[in-house]
């Protein structure tokens, strides 16, 4: 059996300078209005980005890395989870 991989091609619309190493999670908040990403293990950062104006809103360094988060609905708080 050969697996065939499809080549995928992607359009940047904003570009957000912040991470030094990997990024493990991103995700939009339920209104679109901002962006949090989390650094791999070797980063460790978390961001809150406005990302329509390419800005850092905040930035946390976490002391044991993160694997997921989550925004509440309102988007009047988020949790992350790790190890």
């Amino acid at each position: 059996m050969t697996i065939v991989k499809k080549a995928v091609s992607y359009t940047e619309i904003k570009h957000l300078q912040g991470h030094k190493y990997g990024i493990e999670a991103v995700l939009f908040s339920p209104r679109n209005d901002f962006l949090i990403s989390l650094g791999d293990q070797n980063d460790r950062g978390l961001f809150v980005w406005d990302w329509r104006k390419e800005a850092k809103i905040s930035q946390n360094k976490l002391s044991k890395p993160a694997l997921h988060v989550e925004i509440s609905p309102d988007q009047d708080f988020f949790v992350t989870g790790g190890y």
